[in-house]
C-alpha cells in the first residue's frame, strides 16, 4: 500500500505526521514548519475536484454544469474562479536515446525518370 503523504498548506513540505483527530478531523503536524494544521473537508475539494474536472477535461458549459448539478450558475462560476487546481509533481526519469542516421549530401536535381 502507498502512503499519501499530505502537504502541508503553509509552507507546502511533504513531510508531514499525524497528530490526532478535532472535531472529527484529522490533525497533522509539519516536521518543516513546526505548525499544525487540519486536514480539509474532503466532501467539498472532491465536489470541486469534479466540477472542475467536468469544466475543463469534458468540456462542459456552465450551463450544462447548471443543469447535471443544480446548482445556480453564479455559484457555479465562483466555485470554478475560486479553484486551485492541484501542483502537478514532475518527477524526470533518465532516457537514453540511440540515433542511427546515414547522411549523403544534398540532393541533385536530375531529369524526371532518372535516378
Amino acid at each position: 500500500m502507498i502512503k499519501k503523504h499530505i502537504k502541508c498548506p503553509l509552507c507546502r513540505g511533504s513531510k508531514t505526521t499525524k497528530k490526532g483527530i478535532q472535531d472529527g478531523k484529522q490533525r497533522y503536524f509539519c516536521k518543516d514548519c513546526k505548525k499544525v494544521f487540519r486536514s480539509k473537508d474532503r466532501k467539498k475539494t472532491k465536489f470541486l475536484l469534479k466540477l472542475w474536472i467536468s469544466y475543463v477535461f469534458h468540456k462542459q458549459t456552465v450551463r450544462e454544469l447548471h443543469h447535471a448539478y443544480e446548482l445556480d450558475r453564479r455559484t457555479i462560476k465562483k466555485y470554478l474562479d475560486d479553484y486551485q487546481p492541484p501542483e502537478k509533481e514532475h518527477s524526470p526519469r533518465s532516457v537514453h536515446l540511440v540515433v542511427d542516421a546515414t547522411y549523403f549530401g544534398e540532393r541533385k536535381k536530375t531529369p524526371a525518370g532518372v535516378f
